[in-house]
C-alpha cells in the first residue's frame, strides 16, 4: 500500500498555518481528516525542509483535538501532523474489527499519513527530523510507535499516557479492553486479542516489553498524581491509575539503563493544560535534535513479535510456526546476532562493496555471500526448530522452563572480506542524515562511516501469525 493510493478528498486552510485534509484511506476503506500545522515561516522559505511531529489524540478524541485544544501558533519550525486515529483506535491494527469499519489505524499512520506527509510537505529527511507525542491513549500510541519504528522517529514524549498495557490488568482495574467494551462495544480481546490466549500480541505492542528499542530515542515521559493542580481537572478521570503505567514504563527504562526525562511534577489531573505543557518541554528538545542531525545508530538492537520487518535498512523475514519474539542485537557492518526459532533470512543494509564476495562465520561455519548492486547482503540463518507452542501460553512456559537458556537459538553472524576495501559511501547514503564517525580501519571502520538505510516499504503486519 503506497501514498499513491491516498486521495485527498478536500483541503481546507483554517487559519494561517492550519489547513486540514480529508484524505481517503485505502486501509480504513474511509475518510479520515489529518490536520496539518505549518511554521510561520513555511511559505516564506520554499526551499527549506522542516522537523516534523505526529501528534496522536487521545480516546475518544480525533485529529482536530490537537488544535482545537492547544495554540499551536506558539510553536515554530516544526511541521504538526494531527491525523484521525479513531475514538477507541489504541494505535494499532486489530486483531478482529468483525462487525465493525477496518480499524487498521496503525497501517493508516505508518504506511500512509507518513508517506503521505512526506510527499505533499517539505518534511526533512531521517529520523532525527521525525518525533511522535500524544495525550492519554495517544501517550501509549507515541510511545507504542517510536518503539516500533525506531528508525522513524528521533524522539518522543508521552503526557498521560497509558504505556504499560498489562501493568493494571492483575489490579481489578478496568482495562484497554474493558474500557472499551463499556463505552464503544468492543468485545474483548478485538483489539490486542484474548488478554489470556494472546498475551504475545499484547506483549508484542507495549511500551514496557518493547522498552530496549528506545535506546536511541529521546523520550519525555510526563504524568500527574490525580489530584486536582494549578489547572483544576476531575480528581477521578484516571491520572492517579494511568500514573502507575508511566511509573512502570520509568522503572523499565531506568532498569535498562535508558536515558529519559522522567516528570512526575506532582498534583496535576487528566486535562488538556497539563498536555500542552508537556509539548512545550518537549519541544526544545526536539529542535536540538533536529540541529543536531545525529546519524542512525550503530551498532543497533531491535526486537519485535513480527514474522516479517525492516529496520534501519535491515529486512528480516521468518519461516517460523508461531508469534513470538526475536531479537537482532549489535547490528553492525561486522555482523549481527540473531535470536529466536526456525529458519531466517537476513537481508543487510548497503554497507557492503556491490559484487564482492563476503564471509559469513555462524560459529564453525564459514559460508559466502555476494554482495548486490546495492551493497546489501542476503544471509540465511537457521535456528532450529521451530517452536510449536506460541509464546507465553501454559505450553510454551513449560517448554522454555524445561529447556531453559536454550529455548530460543541464538546465532552470532561476523562478516568479513579479506583484503576488500569498501566502497566510500555518500552523504545519501541510506537517506538517515550526515555521516557517522570513523572510528577504525576495516570492515567495522567502514561500518562506522555511512548511515543505516531508511526503510520506507510498508511493514508488514500478521496478526493471525497465532493462529
Amino acid at each position: 500500500m503506497g501514498v499513491d493510493e491516498v486521495q485527498v478528498r478536500s483541503h481546507e486552510q483554517l487559519t494561517g498555518r492550519l489547513h486540514e485534509y480529508t484524505l481517503f484511506s485505502p486501509s480504513l476503506e474511509r475518510e479520515a481528516t489529518v490536520r496539518v500545522h505549518l511554521p510561520s515561516a513555511y511559505e516564506a522559505e520554499p526551499d527549506r525542509a522542516w522537523p516534523m511531529a505526529l501528534l496522536l489524540h487521545g480516546r475518544s478524541e480525533n485529529g482536530t483535538t490537537w488544535s482545537e485544544q492547544v495554540d499551536l501558533d506558539q510553536f515554530d519550525d516544526i511541521v504538526f501532523v494531527m491525523p484521525d486515529g479513531g475514538l477507541v483506535g489504541w494505535y494499532t491494527d486489530w486483531v478482529d474489527d468483525s462487525g465493525f469499519d477496518p480499524q487498521r489505524w496503525e497501517t493508516f499512520h505508518i504506511d500512509e499519513v507518513l508517506p503521505w506527509a512526506d510527499a505533499t510537505l517539505r518534511i526533512a529527511p531521517g529520523r532525527s527530523q521525525r518525533f511522535v507525542a500524544g495525550d492519554s491513549m495517544g501517550g501509549y500510541g507515541a510511545m507504542a510507535y517510536a518503539a516500533l519504528y525506531p528508525d522513524r522517529f528521533g524522539g518522543a514524549a508521552e503526557l498521560s499516557g497509558f504505556v504499560d498495557l498489562l501493568y493494571l490488568e492483575s489490579s481489578g482495574m478496568i482495562g484497554v479492553d474493558g474500557q472499551s467494551a463499556q463505552t464503544y462495544q468492543v468485545p474483548p480481546g478485538a483489539i490486542f486479542g484474548d488478554r489470556t490466549t494472546d498475551e504475545v500480541i499484547w506483549r508484542g505492542n507495549n511500551p514496557v516489553d518493547l522498552a530496549e528499542n528506545l535506546a536511541w530515542t529521546d523520550l519525555v515521559l510526563r504524568h500527574g498524581n490525580g489530584l486536582p493542580g494549578e489547572h483544576g481537572g476531575n480528581p477521578d478521570a484516571g491520572e492517579a491509575a494511568i500514573r502507575l503505567t508511566g511509573i512502570s514504563f520509568h522503572d523499565r527504562l531506568d532498569e535498562l539503563g535508558i536515558d529519559h526525562l522522567w516528570d512526575d511534577f506532582g498534583n496535576g489531573t487528566h486535562i488538556w493544560p497539563y498536555w500542552e505543557e508537556g509539548l512545550q518541554i518537549a519541544m526544545p528538545r526536539w529542535l536540538d535534535l533536529a540541529a543536531a542531525d545525529a546519524p542512525a545508530p550503530v551498532p543497533f538492537s531491535y526486537t519485535t513479535i513480527e514474522p516479517d520487518f525492516s529496520v534501519h535498512g535491515f529486512d528480516v523475514t521468518l519461516d517460523r510456526q508461531v508469534a513470538e519474539f526475536a531479537t537482532l542485537t549489535d547490528v553492525a557492518p561486522a555482523g549481527f546476532t540473531l535470536t529466536g526459532s526456525g529458519t531466517a533470512t537476513v537481508m543487510t543494509t548497503g554497507w557492503y562493496e556491490p559484487d564482492r564476495t563476503y564471509e559469513i562465520a555462524q560459529g564453525g561455519t564459514i559460508s559466502t555471500v555476494v554482495a548486490d548492486g546495492a551493497g546489501r547482503l542476503t544471509i540465511p540463518v537457521d535456528l532450529g526448530p521451530s517452536h510449536t507452542a506460541q509464546q507465553f501460553t501454559p505450553e510454551a512456559s513449560v517448554a522454555e522452563a524445561a529447556a531453559g537458556d536454550g529455548y530460543f537459538t541464538t546465532v552470532a553472524n561476523t562478516i568479513t572480506a579479506a583484503g576488500a576495501v569498501p566502497r566510500e559511501a555518500s552523504d545519501t547514503d541510506g537517506a538517515e542524515g550526515g555521516s557517522l564517525p570513523t572510528t577504525g580501519g576495516g570492515l567495522a571502520g567502514f561500518g562506522m562511516a555511512v548511515l543505516a538505510a531508511a526503510h520506507l516499504a510498508r511493514r508488514t503486519r500478521t496478526r493471525d501469525a497465532h493462529h
